[in-house]
């Protein structure tokens, strides 16, 4: 008997316009960052924007959060448990999986990172 698959049918096709809306965005983020340390045209626009108001503030701080070691180990606990609780052990294996190992720093010089400085990473995780 064949394994079920991971995705419902119906939910493919959505899914998949999102998974291409997101992989323009990186690319859109890769093009940006590609200048090193230089504003972009668009940051003098987004500058105004820093000054939110508590619930907006406290829904980046949590996005913030999730983004974080601890953060991730929490979302990945949820989905794995919710994974295993509706007998998806596939799902589970999958998004454990996907988080590891990590990837390296980007080199010096790369992305929003200086060319004198390095990325901020702790000395353990250094390859």
């Amino acid at each position: 008997m064949p394994a079920r698959p991971v995705l419902p049918t119906e939910l493919r096709r959505p899914l998949g316009l999102v998974a291409v809306f997101a992989g323009l965005t990186v690319i859109r983020l890769a093009a940006t960052y590609r200048a090193g340390d230089q504003l972009a045209s668009w940051d003098g626009k987004a500058m105004p924007l820093e000054g939110f108001e508590p619930p907006w503030r406290t829904f980046a701080l949590v996005v913030d959060f999730l983004g974080e070691p601890v953060g991730v180990v929490l979302v990945l606990a949820a989905v794995c448990g919710a994974a295993l609780l509706l007998r998806r052990p596939r799902v589970a294996k999958l998004s454990a999986g996907s988080t590891w190992p990590p990837a390296p720093p980007p080199p010096a010089g790369i992305g929003p990172y200086p060319a004198s400085a390095g990325p901020a990473v702790a000395p353990d995780f250094n390859p």
